[in-house]
């Protein structure tokens, strides 16, 4: 599958693992060869300003928006932190989702959530370390599709982590 426009979201919290692997000249060879030639980046509270030197690729960055969906609807695959309503709002839109553990935050409830998500076959799950292999190697185009149905079994799922908090 063809991912012309990528567009990859932290959150609202400091994620610059993502952001420092993304903009690697590696993983940037790797979306170029899937076909990416728009890389737009939500970059949270990080410290890192993504710049890349590839001109057959064209940049775009911003820290916040009041709303990411209109990101989401444009893009052709979705790099994202694993937070909640992000994933909801990727899966809705039936858009290609690899979700990217943040393994620097405590008491991470996003693992469970997205080692779930990735075992139902809605999406892919990884570590920013993991992130350029997968990227290389899995096809996102082949992940269940989602329904609104599908939305009780988020809910199960974070009722059930914020039981153990």
């Amino acid at each position: 599958m063809n991912f012309e426009n990528v567009f990859v979201t932290v959150g609202t919290t400091k994620f610059d693992k993502l952001i420092h692997t993304i903009i690697n000249e590696k993983t940037l060879k790797i979306l170029k060869k899937r076909g990416c030639k728009s890389l737009t980046i939500q970059i949270g509270n990080g410290t890192i300003i993504p710049v890349i030197y590839d001109s057959e690729i064209s940049l775009k960055y911003y820290r916040y928006k009041d709303s990411i969906c209109s990101d989401i609807f444009k893009a052709d695959l979705i790099i994202s932190h694993a937070g909640a309503g992000t994933c909801i709002d990727v899966l809705e839109y039936k858009k290609p989702l690899i979700t990217v553990i943040n393994d620097d935050l405590m008491h991470n409830h996003q693992t469970e959530l997205a080692c779930k998500l990735s075992e139902e076959g809605y999406c892919i799950c990884c570590t920013s370390n993991e992130l350029l292999m997968v990227t290389d190697s899995k096809d996102q185009s082949s992940a269940v599709s989602f329904s609104s149905s599908s939305t009780s079994l988020i809910i199960i799922l974070l009722e059930r982590i914020f039981k153990h908090l």
